[in-house]
């Protein structure tokens, strides 16, 4: 109410943030895989040497994770990521612990930590004769231009693996000063109160305060409103993630600690689509080759200004091919939209295909409508072919 005013004897004063507040960051935790574990599971009591079914557990700063089981491999491959929210307090160290899954006890796979300042791609296995850990760690660091929002959400779509919560982009910063003039219990006793801040499934509490208000000192912070992480505080003049590395998405391990760097800008599409030649309309694709994962990736984004070629508009979709296969293996396909010459897609997919194979392949892409009352066939509405060699895979820019 612009009309109401506060006595100077009865306006409330405000407490200031703990001086913590403003300097966390993201830890993101890459478990990619392991190799030459050892094997637990033998037969004939020990006659024929046989396999585990390894799991890893992490620890940082008061959070644990556990990824899921690979039965009976010992280079096994789980390309897991987990984010955990931490300050720069040094001495919060990364502890990962390999088990193999057993009915009744779980066996010791062998252990590693991992410091501030250290690191590497590789991790030989501690308390156990063999076995290495392949893990990559990025610190993410807030960075208080809107402007990297864009080029965030794209290297998150680009990284985000096939299993797993959606990668964080943002951090939501509340800092909870007081509350007043809060109604009295029955009997005249002051309540003890708290209060809640939830976003999505993530929920946080105050501390229960005695008198007649909530307040006394800095409260919870809704962290992380990408996926459900756990609560914590963050800059609030500094929402976006910034991508730690630069040079595409095919980078060398990031150590702990390393500082945030904006990179990976994405590819415009045309300003005026009309301008340039394109009859048949246009297709917006990312697509690159995942190092880590071995695997060849493409996202369709969508497609504009595709031509009429009926009384009714298509219900398009895009089907993909890589060439010369032609078998139900090496096609993916959209879903269809309805009714659109503009469709969005943002669909993600993947080859497992070795960069050297994929390099002597040709990717099809077909913008097809759905079959409809009037027209019971599919019917193509433009198409491409993309000779891999010809392409930086490495890049992962986005194309019209």
């Amino acid at each position: 109410d612009p009309l109401a005013s506060t006595s100077s004897t009865h306006r409330p004063t405000h407490a200031s943030p703990d001086p913590q507040f403003g300097t966390e960051h993201v830890l993101r935790i890459h478990l990619l895989e392991a190799e030459n574990l050892i094997a637990k599971d033998n037969f004939f009591k020990g006659v024929v040497r046989g396999r585990s079914d390894p799991y890893a557990k992490v620890r940082v700063a008061g959070r644990g994770f556990r990824s899921r089981v690979v039965k009976e491999d010992l280079n096994p491959r789980w390309n897991e990521v987990y984010e955990v929210i931490v300050d720069d307090v040094p001495g919060q160290d990364v502890e990962f612990d390999l088990y193999d899954k057993d009915i009744d006890k779980d066996d010791f796979l062998g252990r590693w930590v991992l410091g501030g300042d250290m690191g590497g791609a590789w991790l030989p296995l501690e308390e156990v004769k063999s076995g290495r850990l392949h893990v990559r760690l990025e610190s993410l660091a807030p960075c208080p231009s809107a402007a990297l929002l864009e080029q965030v959400l794209h290297t998150n779509t680009l990284l985000q693996p096939a299993r797993g919560e959606e990668l964080t982009a943002a951090l939501l910063s509340v800092f909870v000063d007081r509350a007043t003039d809060l109604p009295l219990r029955k009997g005249s006793k002051p309540p003890a109160a708290f209060a809640t801040l939830a976003v999505r499934d993530v929920s946080v509490k105050t501390k229960v305060r005695h008198g007649g208000g909530v307040g006394g000192g800095p409260g919870g912070g809704v962290a992380n409103p990408g996926h459900g992480g756990g609560p914590g505080v963050s800059p609030p003049r500094s929402p976006w993630l910034s991508p730690p590395h630069a040079g595409g998405p095919a980078m060398s391990p990031t150590m702990l600690g390393a500082p945030g760097v904006g990179a990976l800008t994405p590819s415009c599409p045309p300003r005026r689509l009309e301008a340039a030649e394109a009859p048949l309309g246009w297709l917006q694709l990312t697509l690159w080759y995942h190092g880590d994962e071995r695997k060849l990736v493409a996202i369709v984004h969508g497609c504009r200004k595709l031509r009429v070629v009926a009384k009714e508009l298509p219900d398009p979709y895009v089907s993909l091919a890589l060439l010369p296969d032609r078998n139900r293996g090496s096609k993916r396909r959209t879903s269809a939209q309805r009714r659109s010459l503009n469709p969005d897609f943002n669909e993600r997919f993947e080859w497992v295909i070795s960069l050297e194979e994929a390099l002597q392949r040709k990717l099809e892409v077909q913008v097809k409508s759905s079959p409809s009352f009037m027209s019971r066939e599919k019917e193509v509405l433009g198409k491409l072919h993309l000779d891999l060699v010809q392409v930086d895979l490495s890049e992962g820019g986005t194309h019209w």
